[in-house]
């Protein structure tokens, strides 16, 4: 970076954020599709607040940092640590509590926690090993449901 100044790299990186808006736009004319900015986020590492605030203007979209959640999935979180997989462990308890009441077979049971672990897991596991902590959480979940508990 000795060649350049800050104010060249920026106003070259402010031409590069004006850029990928005329795509976006481009990308609205040719599909019919519209981007909605006002909903969308910009984030980035190693760019100053100042500098990432400028690039949301000219976007007109706002800022968010990471991690963040994309989709019901935690994107820049470590997925080793079970605090990534609180949502999942959450939502399979939830699902399973509300069920409890109701009165089925063993293999009845069975496919019901299938459902439920797959259902709910499967996007995460599509992206993340799961930790052995967690699958021990969501393994002792399906054994306290299939006997009764909750």
């Amino acid at each position: 970076m000795g060649f350049f100044n800050n104010k060249w790299v920026e106003r070259c990186n402010s031409r590069n954020v004006r850029a990928i808006k005329s795509m976006l736009w481009s990308l609205e004319l040719a599909s019919g599709l519209k981007v909605n900015f006002h909903k969308s986020f910009l984030g980035a590492i190693g760019v100053e607040d100042r500098v990432l605030e400028r690039y949301a203007s000219i976007l007109n979209c706002k800022l968010t940092s990471i991690p963040f959640t994309y989709l019901g999935v935690p994107i820049g979180a470590d997925p080793s640590k079970v605090d990534t997989w609180k949502p999942i462990l959450c939502k399979v308890s939830t699902r399973l509590n509300s069920l409890k009441h109701i009165t089925l077979s063993i293999a009845g049971k069975v496919c019901l926690i299938n459902s439920v672990m797959s259902s709910l897991s499967l996007f995460y596991l599509s992206l993340f090993k799961i930790p052995s902590r967690v699958g021990s959480k969501l393994t002792k979940f399906a054994k306290v449901f299939s006997l009764g508990g909750m």
